[in-house]
């Protein structure tokens, strides 16, 4: 499947590059938007890997990337990557803000990061003992 984007999602993609580079320097805005292309590539292979949107739109998912939930429509032969919103605007259906699950997201990542490489390096992860197992 391929996706393709709105003329909003062009525009959100631009002012997030722009903004990244007043921020946070033009080699982390980059890194972040390049990092983008990986999620629509993602989200093309797996559409309904994000959740159903809020929005009541026919087909409308929803897939948290960094900062940014990506709203994306999915069609037979392709997805549209409709908008790209800061998670900070964004509220779920039960009104609670979404970017704690972005926390959540990084810190499980973080981890089967480091365990993937420890394996790579050919360490063996030791199993956690618990004072019941002693």
């Amino acid at each position: 499947m391929r996706y393709r984007f709105s003329g909003q999602a062009e525009k959100n993609l631009e002012d997030i590059l722009v903004e990244g580079i007043l921020t946070f320097g033009d080699l982390q805005a980059l890194k972040y938007q390049d990092s983008f292309k990986h999620v629509f590539e993602l989200l093309a292979y797996m559409p309904t890997i994000g959740r159903k949107s809020e929005r009541g739109r026919e087909n409308e998912h929803r897939f948290i990337h960094g900062s940014h939930v990506i709203y994306y429509r999915t069609d037979p032969d392709e997805i549209i990557i409709e908008t790209i919103l800061h998670g900070a605007v964004v509220k779920d259906i039960w009104g609670k803000n979404e970017t704690l699950s972005i926390t959540a997201i990084a810190v499980i990542a973080g981890s089967f990061y480091k365990m993937n490489l420890a394996l790579k390096k050919g360490l063996r992860m030791q199993p956690l003992l618990y004072p019941s197992d002693t």
